[in-house]
């Protein structure tokens, strides 16, 4: 049942963001769609398949003034690249980029659906487990042993230490889900 729903998913998100593109390029910021026309995302995968077409439509939506548009790009761009509780894919690091840009750029919506998916990859590429009894993060050490992070999983921990004054002050912000989630980010980094 869940795969038919995630297929049923994957395929209305196509037909939307399709339907959408040919007004997102006149919509959007030309330096970013250039840009993210830049990258050959045949050469990536998600968890999907072959990251061509949607991830990059998907990224162009995220910088869309529509959040009829920008929220199911978030959405799919979270089911595509990766979720809190499985790896994520290769298309994530070439996707980083944007992700952070639009949390520059865009509104509070998308920022919050951009830090849940970089609070995930955060997460993941530096091992934090969440003590919840006692409050805090630290490294799941037996995980790291088992599980080495693949390069481009090296690259995105470099991308988001470099990035750490991005999310320090994000933590700050008034919307309790942004501060949140960048503080998760923060204390994972800091470990």
């Amino acid at each position: 049942m869940k795969k038919i729903e995630r297929r049923q998913d994957l395929i209305d998100t196509f037909k939307f963001i399709s339907y959408s593109s040919t007004l997102l390029n006149k919509e959007i910021d030309s330096e970013i769609v250039c840009r993210i026309d830049s990258v050959d995302w045949s050469q990536f995968l998600t968890s999907y398949g072959s990251a061509e077409p949607l991830v990059p439509k998907s990224l162009k939506a995220l910088f869309s003034d529509n959040n009829d548009i920008s929220l199911p790009a978030a959405h799919y761009l979270l089911c595509a690249l990766g979720d809190k509780d499985v790896s994520f894919s290769p298309a994530t690091f070439p996707a980083y980029e944007f992700l952070r840009k639009s949390l520059l750029d865009c509104d509070d919506l998308i920022k919050v659906s951009v830090l849940y998916i970089l609070t995930g990859i955060a997460f993941g590429v530096t091992y934090a487990d969440y003590e919840e009894d006692q409050g805090f993060f630290k490294l799941d050490l037996d995980y790291q042993a088992k599980y080495p992070l693949k390069d481009f999983e090296i690259k995105l921990l470099a991308h988001l230490k470099a990035d750490l004054p991005i999310f320090e002050k994000l933590a700050l912000h008034e919307n309790q889900s942004i501060s949140e989630d960048s503080i998760y980010i923060c204390e994972c980094l800091n470990l």
